[in-house]
């Protein structure tokens, strides 16, 4: 027990620091690679979870591998302008308290070059972004709580470009645009609004670009990342500063977490 005690202080100092504990957090995506992540480091710091995906049985599932007590499975398809707009009110009353933040973790991978995109690419590279970002971002608006905080995935795809992602990187591009006139629009109101910016990580992208890809292709997007290819819990880190007490003088930023991609 006395070998465990600085461990275990240290937890608790980390802990008291973020001041994630009893937080009303909704995570968009949750059934996902990032937004999994996000949802298990979330639930281990003490706050209490609204869970939003397009799988149900997936999300029923993960719910219960969860640490704590008290999470919610708010069912809901953000390309759906209608369940979007009502996702924040139908997540705070499945927590019966408002949210004290949201991670939106949503999105869809698109690679095709241009030629071949069609409408539906184009809309639905913004329906998870920067229409999804403003939807959650007058839900928060409308909730009667103070330090709420905003948080949204984006990708290295919004800029820099690369063949295939225009309408990926176009929709991203335009969320973090629209994060920060959210930034300053809802100051006054103390809601924080920021973006992550991913590169490439491990899991099912990673395993259908491998199939995809040429392999010299394949080679040098690996070798764009100097520090190698992500794990979904680097972006989660990242994505947990930014909706925690340790973050709470920024806004309107985009925190690059790429392994060195955008560095060249």
């Amino acid at each position: 027990m006395i070998a465990d005690s600085p461990s275990l202080a240290a937890a608790a100092a980390a802990q008291a620091l973020l001041g994630l504990s009893g937080r009303t957090i909704l995570v968009t995506g949750a059934s996902g690679t990032i937004g999994g992540a996000v949802a298990r480091r979330l639930a281990g710091l003490g706050a209490r979870l609204a869970l939003s995906g397009r799988r149900d049985a997936a999300m029923a599932e993960f719910l219960g591998t969860l640490p704590g007590a008290g999470h919610a499975v708010i069912a809901a398809d953000l390309t759906d302008r209608d369940l979007a707009a009502s996702l924040v009110e139908r997540a705070a009353e499945g927590l019966g308290a408002p949210l004290t933040g949201i991670a939106h973790c949503a999105g869809e991978h698109v690679l095709r070059p241009a030629r071949y995109l069609t409408d539906g690419d184009i809309t639905g590279a913004t329906a998870l972004t920067s229409a999804a970002a403003l939807a959650l971002a007058r839900g928060l608006a409308g909730q009667e709580c103070e330090g709420r905080s905003l948080v949204l995935i984006s990708s290295v795809a919004a800029h820099a470009g690369a063949g295939g992602l225009a309408a990926y990187g176009a929709g991203f591009a335009g969320m973090e645009a629209a994060s920060r006139a959210l930034a300053v629009e809802l100051a006054g109101a103390h809601i924080r609004v920021n973006c992550v910016a991913s590169g490439h990580l491990e899991g099912p992208l990673d395993a259908k670009l491998r199939k995809l890809l040429p392999e010299p292709a394949y080679a040098a997007l690996r070798a764009r990342h100097l520090l190698g290819i992500g794990r979904a819990e680097q972006v989660a880190s990242a994505m947990i500063f930014l909706l925690s007490d340790a973050a709470a003088w920024i806004t309107g930023t985009t925190l690059v977490v790429d392994g060195g991609y955008l560095a060249q």
